[in-house]
Order: structure tokens, then sequence, then C-alpha cells
């Protein structure tokens, strides 16, 4: 298999799905440039989909009705299995957090909301794919890049507000992370 694979590739996982992907959805030109390659990845590939509850708070926050009445409906279908924001999700975005602290630019690394994606990923039984259309948001050592493809760009629009998006499915590093955890139980006990 060549590295990284295509996302159509990944087979009987946990797809955990970011604002993003929902956002561009629900706009005119990317669902239908990108509806045969999810509907394989989601559907064919037998994945399962969640999301976390922290993409309904992104959605519903500065949007019209109508937009809210299609968020609603699709986040009430059925198709994605919701992830709280629990205690032991929180607990991972703050190990994430201490982390983007120690390895990244603060004004460079993910938004407390990515935080929140990533941590829900790892609460995930077996860990979860983050599939995500900005891959920035999910910056290198802390998530690496399991699969991607790219989507042509819209017939006749150039490289006008999408261009020619990429769909990325990203992992969170838990190597990394769990040397973390790992490294900070020894400095506590010294």
């Amino acid at each position: 298999m060549k590295f990284p694979p295509s996302i159509t590739d990944i087979k009987e996982s946990t797809i955990l799905v970011d604002t993003n992907i929902i956002i561009y959805y629900s706009q005119r030109g990317f669902k239908e440039r990108t509806d045969d390659i999810l509907r394989k990845l989601l559907v064919e590939n037998k994945n399962k989909l969640c999301v976390s509850n922290i993409t309904g708070y992104e959605l519903f926050r500065d949007i019209d009705l109508k937009h809210r009445e299609y968020y609603a409906k699709l986040l009430n279908s059925g198709y994605l299995i919701p992830i709280d924001l629990n205690s032991h999700v929180l607990s991972n975005a703050s190990i994430i957090s201490n982390l983007c602290d120690q390895l990244l630019n603060k004004n460079k690394g993910p938004s407390l909301q990515d935080i929140l994606i990533m941590a829900s990923a790892l609460a995930v039984k077996g860990g979860a794919y983050i599939l995500t259309c900005d891959k920035k948001d999910y910056t290198e050592p802390l998530c690496l890049t399991a699969a991607y493809m790219s989507v042509p760009a819209e017939k006749g629009n150039g490289n006008a507000k999408f261009g020619v998006e990429h769909l990325y499915l990203m992992r969170v590093n838990e190597e990394l992370i769990s040397k973390y955890i790992l490294d900070v139980k020894t400095k506590d006990h010294s």
C-alpha cells in the first residue's frame, strides 16, 4: 500500500467528522464533487462516523436560519454518533493543550475547538481518524496524516473561493502524547 494511502482505502474504522467538512458539504459545489468519495469512505467501507459536541457549537454560532435547520437535521439524523465533552475528553484536551504550549508557537497552534476535536478522537475506543479539509488545523507532530485525497476544483470556478480541496484523514499522535504523560509523571515523582 502506498503511503499515505487514499482516504478510500480506510475500512472498518471510526472517523470523527471535523466541523469544516459539514460546513463545506452544505455549500453548493463541494457536495457534488465529494459525494462519491465520501459515500465510499463512509458507507461502502463500513466506517463509523462520529462528531464531537464542540462541532454543534461551531455550527450554530453566527449562522442564518436556513443553515441552522440543515445542521440540526444532520446532527440529529443518527448518521453521526455524538462524542460528549466528558471528563475524559477534557483531560485529553488539557494534555494536548500543554503539549501545544511546549511544541508549537502559541500563536500558530490549534484553536481550542480543534484541541477538543483531537481530544474527542482520542476518547474513542481504539482512537478515531479526523476527516478534515484543513490540515493546518491539526498540526504535526500532534497529528499525523494517515490518508488524503485531492478533490478537483468546481468546473468553471477556477480557484475561486475553495479551489481544489483536499480531504485528509488525520490521526492524533498517541505515541507523542503517551511520551508526554510519562515525562510529566517522571518529573512529578523525581
